[in-house]
């Protein structure tokens, strides 16, 4: 089944945990969602049922992997399959050091040779969708060319889906949330991509915080991709099925309800995964909120004490 690019939450390491996945499709139902990235070793040779959790609820979700290893991608869209995952997204854009160190994201576009290896050996095993998140350059590699020559070859290797992070990455000198700030927005050299290969998927990424300006990329893309917006208030999701997929739901959404179905879920894993973790896809909006120093405390208290009533409460109030 063709999947709907039109709006995709991106992957976020520590972020777009299966905790948060379903807390976000509370939210959506068509929204595409994608894991943390897992490097490519760790999932051929770790505990896989760790590493590829997930609950069919979530679908459609793909797995963002990360390596350079063409024999491992193809083990990994075979692990893909296996947990029911709807693509595989090849990390070919992250700048961090320690990927840096094991030769895959960012770096990778210098060498769109092996990564059209990469896609090939996919396709040979898998029968997933393959996708590329990827930057508009790297270093002082940043002309138009230099991008139009990754993605011609690399979609010639059988890749038809390209998320642009519309900024080029520095490899050295700027941190990884510096990345995402810094470089300067290169809209046009998105819509000059699609311009080119028509019959390539092209979704946006990169300083989209709100839904407002859907249409205007719409109109010259085939979608776009929110992932810092959606962290700090993934209530934004409950607009992207009508307002994006122009689905008129009859039930209003209740944000009191999604969050009560929210706790319901994680109840099953209170004592056997971090507080922390499946709490934090609801943090980031009250840890932002002013004058919040004694909320913020009481929610680490909470959290510490595993009061789960409690912090559903906070989150409940907020709404009430």
């Amino acid at each position: 089944m063709s999947i709907d690019y039109r709006f995709s939450v991106a992957p976020m390491m520590g972020y777009t945990t299966p905790y948060a996945r379903y807390f976000y499709r509370l939210l959506s139902k068509k929204a595409v969602l994608f894991t943390e990235m897992v490097a490519s070793q760790a999932l051929v040779r770790g505990n896989q049922n760790i590493l590829c959790q997930k609950n069919d609820l979530e679908n459609p979700v793909i797995l963002q992997v990360g390596g350079n290893d063409e024999k491992d991608m193809a083990k990994c869209s075979n692990i893909a399959e296996k947990y029911n995952y709807d693509g595989i997204n090849l990390n070919i854009g992250c700048p961090s050091k320690k990927v840096l160190k094991g030769r895959f994201g960012a770096c990778l576009m210098q060498e769109p040779i092996k990564v059209s290896q990469m896609v090939k050996s996919i396709k040979r095993e898998s029968s997933l969708e393959i996708s590329i998140k990827c930057r508009t350059g790297v270093d002082d590699k940043d002309n138009y060319d230099f991008l139009k020559n990754f993605i011609a070859l690399t979609s010639e290797a059988g890749c038809k889906v390209f998320f642009v992070h519309a900024r080029k990455a520095h490899l050295k000198g700027l941190s990884p949330k510096q990345n995402r700030t810094i470089p300067k927005l290169e809209y046009e050299k998105v819509y000059k991509l699609k311009n080119d290969f028509p019959h390539l998927k092209i979704i946006l990424n990169g300083g989209i915080n709100n839904l407002n300006n859907f249409n205007e990329h719409y109109s010259s893309l085939d979608g776009i991709m929110m992932g810092r917006a959606i962290q700090k208030n993934p209530f934004i999701l409950l607009d992207v099925d009508k307002k994006i997929f122009k689905i008129n739901e009859t039930d209003k959404k209740n944000k009191i309800k999604i969050i009560n179905n929210y706790f319901i879920f994680i109840q099953n894993y209170i004592g056997k995964i971090s507080s922390y973790h499946l709490i934090s896809p609801l943090l980031a909006m009250y840890f932002g909120a002013p004058n919040s120093k004694s909320l913020k405390q009481k929610i680490n208290d909470y959290i510490i004490t595993k009061n789960f009533e409690k912090l559903e409460k906070i989150c409940i109030d907020s709404f009430s």
